[in-house]
């Protein structure tokens, strides 16, 4: 449903909606600053093929986000995107991104791998280990 989504040239500025499933809408190539911060209700998100770009704090502090895909098209991830996604557990970095911000996965249960390093392109992004 469209009407949950506030879109401007291509880029998802607000998703207004209360799905725990959410597919963002075909030709969307940005995720903007704080689209979905703090939204509480989701718990999947599916992007399309050609988001080039995940804002900053886009995801944060969705609390109850477990599952996000990262099409082979994004290049950056915002300062903050998924800050406090705690219950995020099924992220895959693609190795189109080129840019990873600060923080952009603090207090995020992945990407991490078993030592608590964020890796991507073989380059440690972050440590968030115990």
């Amino acid at each position: 449903m469209t009407d949950n989504f506030a879109i401007k040239n291509n880029k998802l500025t607000q998703y207004r909606g209360q799905e725990k499933i959410v597919v963002i809408p075909e030709g969307i190539t940005e995720i903007g600053k704080n689209a979905f911060f703090r939204n509480r209700k989701i718990k999947k998100v599916i992007l399309p093929h050609g988001v080039i770009t995940i804002g900053n704090n886009a995801f944060a502090g969705c609390e109850n986000l477990t599952e996000l895909n990262l099409p082979d098209t994004v290049q950056n991830i915002g300062d903050c995107a998924f800050q406090n996604c705690q219950q995020l557990t099924t992220l895959q970095i693609p190795n189109s991104v080129i840019n990873i911000g600060s923080l952009a996965f603090n207090k995020c249960a992945s990407p991490r791998d078993e030592n608590g390093f964020i890796i991507a392109k073989n380059i440690v992004y972050g440590y968030y280990g115990t």
